[in-house]
Order: structure tokens, then sequence, then C-alpha cells
């Protein structure tokens, strides 16, 4: 209203309207439709208007960054209920598919891939550990499930955990679908924003600090989600720039993106475009690999991995496999969730935390040379039937502690664990690992983020305006669409403006320039839903990882 009022007092006021309107008023031609609009005549409606225009745009930005900033992603937080699993697969159980797993792990030379022994990297880093003690997670249950009947106010995801990741250990959390692996590593790396989180968590020896954990952790999704129209080292610099610290030069900061590229295969692919996922740009398992380093691009010291493998082939899980390799050689904890590995990608860990459906551990160690730290200490529970050789472990293990075993044995594995001696060494190197050294101090930060507000403002314009150029099917059709009807209603209404000699011609004249108004407006903001719908999900991922402000 206000807008509509001060752009018609500033066309109807000015000289071309200023004639009487006729023999029997003082009003000017103008003055007098503006009151037979019912709109306010009087001049300074028009910085009335300039001034309720710029106090709306400068609240609705203000409430629009407070939102951003701390609402989260829509979606509610609720316990899910899965099935019992099918059948495993045969090439599953058996594992004949993928005997030629270990050829591409150790000796594949995809992409010029290279196996790297541990070694130092441009920026120095500070390994850590994390240790975690008792660590239960509740959630509100669904309004659903209390109307069937059930009382109690929250439902329990995760039983008295403990645990602890080391440095230079690459460390699997397994488990059947339900059994709380995803749930537990979003707990410990601070991704769980709903829910009542109980227990401790120490990184070496101190307490965990939420604020600033995200400078020295890396979490690569499940969903690899990145700016389509940047290239791979456009968004590696991206990462680099917002979460390295702020006295690190830019000639250091790229020599690590190149060395991290380097790391995990991704040089040859440097200048190429990321794209949409089965549409163009990077292969599934090349994105897999994007995300890992846009994550060790920040330096961190661990590294969450959420399911790393899912949905690729056997080769391209290897690459995936070999690259992580690569990151633990490096010296940092890195731990991932896997879901239905082959015997090659789950003898490629070194440690195992094995959980059974309703989030209690049932194993927690060492896997041992082909597993047999795993198979010795199950093969001891009496009943538990001996595995046959050649077949996967993985599957092996996630069968003889389902449900319907467990049922059939009159066992309970988590109650077996808690009472077996490896329970107790756990335990011990956990207390060991939550007690700092003498010559360590604890990891402080002055601010959540590595950068300055102007440093982050910057960085995100220069990603936008490259991402805005790089993306024609919006731009070139936006302005297109512009000229077009610029053109057609420009014909259309062809000196409108010039005539007034009746009221119908004043309503056409006024009619015309809402209808540019609106057609251009409405045309821009259909245009520009599919852009703003993927760069939301990418804003999503770079907030949670402490990247900027909701302000920047």
């Amino acid at each position: 209203m206000y807008a509509q009022n001060a752009a018609s007092v500033n066309e109807f006021l000015g000289h071309s309207w200023n004639k009487r309107a006729g023999n029997y008023t003082n009003f000017s031609l103008g003055e007098a439709l503006l009151r037979a609009r019912s709109y306010f005549p009087e001049s300074y409606w028009y910085w009335i208007g300039v001034g309720a225009l710029l106090g709306y745009t400068v609240l609705l930005n203000i409430l629009f960054t407070f939102f951003l900033a701390n609402l989260n992603p829509l979606g509610k937080q609720q316990a899910v209920f899965s099935k019992e699993e099918l059948k495993e697969r045969d090439n599953r159980r058996k594992g004949e598919n993928v005997t030629e797993l270990r050829h591409y792990l150790q000796y594949s030379s995809s992409v010029n891939g290279k196996y790297f022994k541990h070694r130092g990297m441009v920026l120095p880093f500070q390994p850590l550990s994390m240790t975690f003690s008792n660590i239960n997670y509740f959630v509100e249950i669904p309004v659903e499930l209390k109307q069937q009947g059930i009382t109690e106010d929250r439902l329990q995801l995760l039983v008295d955990v403990t645990g602890a990741f080391r440095p230079s250990v690459l460390t699997a959390l397994v488990g059947v679908s339900g059994a709380g692996k995803t749930t537990l590593m979003d707990v410990l790396a601070g991704r769980k924003t709903g829910g009542v989180i109980e227990g401790s968590i120490n990184i070496s020896g101190y307490p965990k600090r939420q604020e600033t954990f995200a400078r020295i952790s890396g979490y690569c999704e499940q969903n690899d989600i990145h700016s389509p129209c940047l290239t791979v080292l456009e968004s590696l610099l991206f990462s680099a720039w917002l979460r390295l610290p702020s006295d690190v030069d830019l000639e250091i900061q790229r020599a690590f993106v190149e060395e991290v590229m380097e790391l995990v295969e991704l040089t040859p692919l440097s200048g190429a475009l990321v794209g949409l996922p089965g549409v163009d740009g990077l292969s599934t398992e090349q994105r897999k690999r994007l995300t890992i380093a846009a994550e060790l691009v920040a330096n961190p010291s661990i590294v969450f991995m959420d399911e790393p493998t899912t949905g690729l082939d056997a080769r391209s899980a290897a690459i995936v496999m070999r690259t992580v390799r690569n990151i633990v050689n490096t010296g940092r904890t890195i731990v991932c969730t896997i879901h239905q590995p082959s015997i090659d990608i789950f003898e490629s860990f070194d440690e195992l935390l094995f959980m059974k459906r309703g989030g209690e551990l049932i194993y927690a160690g060492p896997l041992g040379p082909s597993s047999s730290e795993l198979i010795k200490y199950f093969e001891a529970v009496e009943g538990v039937p001996k595995i046959r050789p050649g077949y996967n472990p993985a599957a092996w293990m996630l069968e003889v502690t389902s449900t319907a075993e467990e049922n059939r044995l009159g066992l309970d594995f988590a109650d077996i664990y808690r009472r077996s001696n490896l329970f107790q060494r756990n335990r011990e190197l956990v207390e060991n690992l939550s007690k700092p050294s003498s010559n360590s101090k604890e990891l402080n930060f002055p601010s959540k983020y590595s950068q300055s507000f102007f440093e982050q403002f910057l960085t995100c314009l220069w990603k936008q305006n490259l991402s805005y150029w790089r993306n024609p099917q919006y731009t070139a059709v936006k302005f297109f669409y512009t000229i077009v009807i610029s053109l057609m209603l420009g014909t259309i209404c062809w000196k409108f403006g010039s005539q007034r000699e009746s009221q119908q011609d004043l309503f056409n004249a006024m009619g015309s320039m809402y209808a540019a108004v609106l057609f251009i407006g409405i045309t821009n903001a259909t245009a520009v839903q599919p852009v703003v719908s993927i760069e939301r999900f990418v804003s999503y991922r770079e907030r949670a990882a402490g990247m900027y402000s909701g302000l920047a």
C-alpha cells in the first residue's frame, strides 16, 4: 500500500498532470484522480512510502537473518522403528563378487592414484583422541505411538555406550538398521539439536566444547551436497578460506588445498565443474571424495564419515576406502559408519564398534588380521556357530547376533559384552585417554568462526558471483524474459501515458505500470526457486560445519 501510494503520488502530482480537472473543482487532474481512487494526495506521502519500504526492508532482512541463524531445517526428530532385516543377499553372505577389491585397495592406479605412507603436510595439526563414557540419548515418543497405547514420554536410542577413537586408527561403526550407529556418530559430533544427551565426551582428556568443536573436526555427510557451478578447486578453496585460521596466508592455504587434492586423488579433476548429481559433472564416487576433501582442507584432527561407500560399486568403494586410508596415515582420527560391508572393505578397518538394535554395544575392539580377533570373540560364546571358510565376517557377525539368534540361544550379546574382559580393557583405555597428558594443553579458540564477519561476507560474495555467472539456465533466461516482457508490454501499451482525455485512459496507464511490474516480478521469482532450492541445502551443510554465521 505504501509503495503503490508513493508511486502514484510521484506520477500524478507531476508536471504532466498539473491541469485543472474541471470547472467545478480546484484540484489538478492528477490530484482529482488520486482522490477518486482513495489515495492520499499529499506530496509528503511519497517520502512516507520510501521510508516505509526501507523500514520493511531492514526489518525483514533482520528477521530473515535471525531465523536462518537460529532455526533448524524443516523436519521433526523422532524415533524410527525399522522392520526386521530381510535375509542377507547371496553376494553379501558369500562375498563371491568382491574378491578383487583387495587389488584395488592396495594397487589401483585409478585417476593416477598413489598409496600414501604416513607423511607430514603443509599445515601441521595436533592429533587428538576422543573418549565417550555412558552415552545415553533420548527422544520424545511420536504422537502416533502414544495414540497406540505407549505411555512413556521418551524413547532411549543409545544405552550406556562407552568407547574411544584414537589417532592413526580407522574405526568402523557397524550395526543393523535401527542399531543407532549414525545416531551415535551424530551425538559425538554434536549434530543432534534435539533430544536429551547424557554422559561425558572428552577430547584428549579435556571436556568437549561444542561451540568450537567444528574448528578441530570434520563431518562427511552421506549425501554429497555441493554448489554445482563451482569447480573442484574452487569448492575446496572456499572451504579452506572460511575454516582455516585467519593467520594462515593465502599461498599456504592454496598449497594445502593442492596437497589435499593429491591426497584424495582429485588433482586431475581440479578444473572440473561439480555439476548436479545424476545430471552432469562429477560421478558419485568423485563427489564422495570431494566431500571428504572439503572437510579435510579445514585441517581437522577428527573426521566423521557417514557411510562413505553406500551407493558405490565395488571399484568405486575401493577407491574411496583407499582415500580414507591415506587420510588415516597422516595421523588423523577417522570414524566411519558402514552398512553391509564387503570382506575387503570390512577388513580395511583397524577397530570396530558393533551395535545391536536398541542402541547397545556388543563389541568394541580390534578386528585383527582377517578379522581374527572379532571371530575369536564371538566363537567363544556358547552356541554361536563357527564361521565357514571364505565366509564374509561382517555378514557372519550380523547373522549370529541377530534378534532371532538371541531368542534361539537365550542370550543377550550386550550383557555378554558388559561381562567380558574386553569391556574391562576398553574401560581402562577410556579412563587412561580421559586424563590429559602432563605436557598437553586444552585447545581454546576465541570465537566460533575462523574468519571475521567481513572475510565471511567477501568469501560468500565471491562464491555466489561465480555461481551466478556460471548458471546461464538462470541468468540468460531471466534477461531474456525481462526483454521479451518489456517489448510485449511496451507494444501493447504504446503511448498509453500520453492519452489522458478520459478516465479510462488514466486507468489504462495505471494498469500498464502495474502489469509490467507484476509480470517481471513473478517471472524472476519463479526462475530463482530451483537455484535457491539447491543452494539452501548447501548452506545447511556449510552452516553445520561452522563455516560462516547466518548474517554473512
